[in-house]
């Protein structure tokens, strides 16, 4: 997993990193991400420097329907609550 992270969250960055996450500065990534991490009240221009087209398959997954770009929104998050959105890839369960 890919994990794109916007500019100037170092700490966050360096936290995920420690847990075993590839994680880049997004806006200097070339390739597409697995995953956003920003940080703001709206999303408004958040994907404006870099593409997310650019996504290849994940290993196991043969559906192009299951593709996509899971968008993070760290404000008022703790590093917990990050990874459990990263691992379920879901801000909640369903049920």
């Amino acid at each position: 997993m890919i994990i794109g992270i916007q500019k100037g969250l170092d700490s966050l960055k360096e936290q995920l990193e420690k847990r075993g996450y590839y994680v880049v500065e997004a806006e200097q990534f070339q390739h597409g991400v697995d995953v956003y991490i920003y940080r703001g009240i709206q999303a408004e221009g958040v994907l404006e420097n870099f593409s997310v087209t650019k996504q290849a398959p994940m290993a196991g997954i043969r559906d192009s329907s299951s593709l996509g770009v899971l968008m993070i929104n760290a404000y008022n998050k703790t590093i917990d609550e990050i990874e459990e959105i990263l691992q379920n890839r879901v801000y909640t369960s369903l049920f």
